[in-house]
């Protein structure tokens, strides 16, 4: 808002600074919601959500929390779609390749180009 409104800046006496989660914090709050709905999760998915947490950081929008808690989300639903499709698997158990294919179709809204006019 500050930067929008040069003028507002001179009317706010203090600013607070809220830093972002490490990489490993929003792995923690990630793991915690699990275990709130009691899944499990594999080994791999540990240091593949950490490495992405520290790319979609970089993004100038990024939410922290909210933004765990989005993915969360969308990869129980994942998870529940490849369970229901072979009733073998693990009922409680996010694998590897849910968060894959939820990270590979999870875009933020401040990622999307909108382009207006005409263009090639």
């Amino acid at each position: 808002m500050l930067e929008v409104n040069p003028d507002f800046e001179s009317r706010i006496q203090f600013t607070i600074d809220f830093p972002d989660y490490s990489a490993e914090a929003l792995y923690s709050i990630f793991k915690n919601l699990c275990t709130k709905e009691k899944y499990k999760i594999s080994n791999n998915v540990k240091t593949f959500l950490i490495d992405h947490f520290n790319k979609a950081k970089l993004n100038k929008n990024f939410s922290n929390a909210r933004y765990v808690r989005n993915l969360y989300e969308k990869v129980k639903i994942e998870q529940s779609y490849r369970v229901t499709k072979n009733m073998n698997e693990n009922i409680n158990l996010i694998k590897k390749c849910d968060v894959e294919k939820v990270v590979e179709s999870f875009k933020p809204n401040c990622e999307k180009l909108i382009k207006i006019g005409f263009s090639a």
